[in-house]
């Protein structure tokens, strides 16, 4: 079984590849070429953006984000 990295206690399978944590932690194991919908809202003009990426291409984003100095 699987240890949570937050609470240190067991984790379980609620659907294939995602676990979850009675602390509420969360893990979503997927493939790299798996697609993830993504859904960005404008709140100015009420729209919604939909776009599909990979694993690969999230990762990539959450590198770039990193690298930023927020103020």
């Amino acid at each position: 079984m699987k240890k949570c990295p937050v609470c240190k206690t067991d984790i379980k399978e609620i659907e294939p590849g995602v676990y979850k944590c009675l602390c509420g932690y969360r893990e979503i194991q997927a493939d790299e070429e798996s697609a993830v919908e993504i859904r960005l809202y404008n709140h100015k003009t009420s729209q919604v953006f939909y776009k599909n990426l990979t694993v690969n291409e999230i990762m990539q984003i959450d590198n770039i984000l990193k690298g930023i100095e927020w103020e």
